[in-house]
């Protein structure tokens, strides 16, 4: 009897995964489920650990079933972090070869420079690509290599020669010695002849070093005189030149007047220099053109005016119209705010005219109103002052009564004066302080069944009632009580006093 095994499925997973260092098995189901089944990594029955591609062959082992699968593992590089270094160093003849690091560290990397595994050695920069190799990673990196020139040191010689009409050329030296240099002239490559300055510069080639030297080639020309003319001439509001002669003659000059080539118009004083500008020759003139100024007319108006506290300003006008004109008061530039007198000097400050005029600017001060009150006052042996207010307010007030400024203290009537003591006010007002004459109260004592009932008017109701034993002794009870009202008095009973008591009312 044959009894033949059954057919199993078996299904591989975990089949794609990535480099770890560790052995990467796959995962195997069977059905029936749970079948023991034998597995090979490209033959082998050890789990690979490395990167790459392992063709995986399972096999059903169980006596009763037969089946299997065939399928591939993929085990990917790791990524690897790849820095580059050294990235910028300087020609020294050697190759320069930028550094590496990775992580994880110590991965064989492969290193170009412009696509040549040589470092290079020359000045110049290079495309750097760094490539990790190591067969279970995969990374890499790019960046550039700069090699800077070295400096060499130049030096500039016969930079001081003569006009005698052939090329002046300077002299070179480099160190390192006998580096190729590029000389340029004011610009010109070609060696100048005619006499002037020449800016040098002096620029090393070779590829592998940098470095120059600026200096000033001078081929010192022959002398010339100048001389100016026509130095002294006056405003027409056209532009006034000085007259050039030369020796020898004809030659180019420039001219300028306080810096500019433009002849001026204005009037002033202006520093002429003519400078010879032939290329063969120097020399050169300096002198002052004079442009005589025009006179102008000024008149100052609104010269009598009020205080109010704001600066006054005098007006001012001019023949020729709208010339600009400095303005002082009494020396200041400020237009003055307070009364009072101050000189007014107007002097033109136009450049092509001169005048001016002096005058006097008057502020007169301002009208303040004076207002009295407490003009009805009582004696009371105390001196009696009026009260004053002023618009505009807080100002300072001079006060008499009948000419005196003590103010008075007796009954009576007396005159009032009231002025203004401010420098920008005036004003003042009269009037009539009445101080009237002090009525005394009467007090009406009795002595009734052993008390004593004390009576005075209504009237003094603010004065207050005192005792004492004893007129001498200066002693005087003010707590003998509350009064009350009775009618038009006011009473006060109190028991009867031994000895006798005196009573008295005070205010």
């Amino acid at each position: 009897l044959v009894i033949t095994p059954g057919a199993a499925t078996v299904l591989l997973g975990d089949l794609s995964q990535v480099y770890d260092g560790t052995a990467k098995t796959i995962s195997v189901t069977t059905s029936p489920t749970n079948l023991a089944v034998s597995l090979t990594y490209d033959g082998s029955a050890s789990a690979p650990t490395n990167a790459g591609s392992y063709a995986v062959v399972a096999t059903v082992t169980d006596a009763n079933y037969s089946g299997g699968a065939t399928n591939t593992l993929v085990i990917s590089p790791a990524a690897a972090t790849v820095l580059l270094g050294n990235l910028s160093q300087t020609y020294a003849g050697t190759a320069r070869a930028a550094s590496v690091t990775t992580s994880p560290t110590n991965l064989a990397v492969n290193v170009t420079y412009d696509g040549s595994a040589n470092a290079p050695t020359n000045a110049g920069s290079y495309a750097v690509v760094a490539t990790v190799t190591d067969a279970n990673y995969s990374g890499g990196t790019t960046n550039t290599l700069v090699i800077s020139p070295c400096t060499a040191v130049v030096q500039l010689g016969n930079l001081n020669q003569t006009y005698d009409g052939v090329a002046k050329t300077a002299s070179v030296m480099t160190s390192p010695t006998n580096l190729a240099v590029s000389v340029i002239y004011g610009g010109n490559a070609s060696a100048p002849t005619n006499a002037g300055s020449y800016m040098v510069i002096a620029t090393v080639t070779d590829a592998n070093y940098s470095g120059g030297a600026t200096n000033t080639l001078v081929i010192n020309p022959g002398g010339a005189t100048v001389l100016l003319g026509d130095l002294s001439q006056t405003y027409d509001g056209t532009a006034k030149i000085a007259s050039v002669t030369t020796s020898p003659t004809n030659l180019a000059v420039n001219v300028t007047y306080d810096g500019s080539g433009n002849a001026p118009t204005n009037a002033g004083s202006y520093a002429v220099v003519a400078t010879v500008t032939d290329a063969n020759y120097s020399g050169g003139a300096t002198n002052t053109l004079v442009v005589n100024p025009g006179t102008a007319l000024v008149t100052l108006g609104d010269l009598i005016q009020t205080y109010d506290g704001t600066a006054k300003i005098a007006s001012v006008t001019t023949s020729p119209t709208n010339l600009a004109v400095s303005v002082s008061y009494d020396g200041n530039t400020s237009a003055p705010t307070n009364k009072g007198s101050y000189a007014v000097v107007a002097t033109v400050a136009d450049a092509n005219y001169i005048g001016g005029v002096t005058n006097t600017l008057v502020i007169d001060p301002g009208t303040a109103v004076v207002l009295l009150g407490d003009l009805s006052q009582t004696y009371d042996g105390a001196a009696k002052t009026v009260s004053v207010t002023t618009l505009p307010t807080n100002l300072v007030v001079s006060v008499t009564y009948d000419g005196s400024a003590s103010a008075p203290t007796n009954a009576g009537s007396y005159v009032v004066v009231a002025t203004i003591n401010e420098p920008n006010y005036q004003g003042s007002a009269t009037n009539t302080l009445t101080i009237e004459t002090l009525v005394c109260p009467s007090l009406q004592i009795r002595l009734i069944n052993e008390e004593v009932i004390v009576t005075w008017p209504q009237a003094f109701s603010n004065y207050t009632l005192q005792g004492t034993l004893g007129i001498g002794s200066g002693v005087w009870n003010t707590n003998l009580g509350l009064p009350i009202v009775n009618g038009t008095n006011l009473q006060l009973t109190l028991p009867a006093a031994n000895p006798a008591q005196f009573y008295r009312l005070v205010r």
